[in-house]
């Protein structure tokens, strides 16, 4: 079943329980907490109370973005195992990371799978899906730029080369790649994408209305739907900040418009309720 979501990063100027508010009023089912504003992973009792208040509200938490990036040492400045007891905390399944610095643009010349950066990174998200495993959690990698992971084909490899059954991708619209490439990587994917981050692109990176791409979103959550391997759990689509790099504001009114677009095509996914005892 296909599940809709509203990723606190969209809303950064709401207080928490402000955000579950819009976010239950609107009809979500679900919502993803970032560490930016309202989920600090060194803070313990802050998850537990989000947790309680978002079970409260009525919704579900579907994944955490605590601003991680696995491997680097600079970057963000989160520490693992805080970001992984703040996930436990929330009951979150998924956690949402980024993965390396940016290759070198002589690097960025070689397919991904040939780049010596490859299995060193593969490596440390090994340990890091032992780790998250250990405590019933799931990472999934974003697909960035400024990451190493900065096109569909090198977040595809470093999952591949990771083999590992608790690392994953979270698959989103990347600046500069056409819908049908976004859609093909998707589709292509398979069951390696745990969570999709649901956002409508411009050319110029400003926000649009994903209604205006229906033909790709139908597909898209068409291909998501096929590769469910439990049609009982719950299958995300987050709806988040809408435009890479830039502070996310107030639009109610586009992601209510956008959640209504998501239910209807996740309905005609669902097919008709069965009736009891057919």
């Amino acid at each position: 079943m296909i599940r809709i979501g509203l990723s606190s990063t969209a809303l950064l100027s709401r207080e928490a329980r402000g955000f579950l508010r819009v976010a239950a009023a609107a009809g979500f089912d679900a919502v993803e907490w970032g560490s930016e504003a309202h989920a600090p992973g060194e803070d313990p009792k802050a998850a537990d109370d989000l947790m309680i208040d978002t079970l409260r509200a009525g919704l579900t938490i579907a994944s955490y973005a605590p601003l991680y990036r696995a491997g680097s040492d600079g970057g963000f400045n989160a520490r693992f195992g805080a970001v992984l007891e703040a996930a436990a905390r929330l009951q979150a399944p998924y956690i949402r990371i980024f993965a390396g610095q940016s290759r070198p643009a002589g690097r960025r010349r070689r397919p991904p799978a040939e780049d010596p950066g490859l299995e060193p990174l593969a490596a440390e998200l090994r340990r890091l899906g032992d780790l998250a495993a250990e405590r019933g959690r799931s990472l999934c990698i974003c697909p960035c730029p400024d990451t190493w992971a900065d096109s569909y084909e090198a977040a595809s490899a470093l999952a591949a080369a990771a083999g590992h059954p608790f690392v994953s991708l979270a698959w989103e619209p990347l600046p500069g790649a056409s819908d049908e490439a976004a859609s093909a990587a998707l589709e292509a994917a398979g069951r390696g994408v745990r969570l999709i981050m649901a956002r409508k692109l411009g050319r110029d990176g400003a926000a649009g209305r994903l209604a205006d791409d229906e033909a790709h979103w139908r597909r898209r959550l068409a291909a998501f739907k096929a590769a469910e391997s439990d049609s009982k759990m719950g299958s995300f689509v987050i709806l988040g900040a809408a435009r890479v790099g830039a502070e996310p504001g107030d639009d109610l009114p586009g992601l209510e418009e956008d959640l209504r677009f998501l239910k209807g095509l996740a309905a005609e996914l669902e097919g008709p309720a069965r009736r009891p005892g057919a």
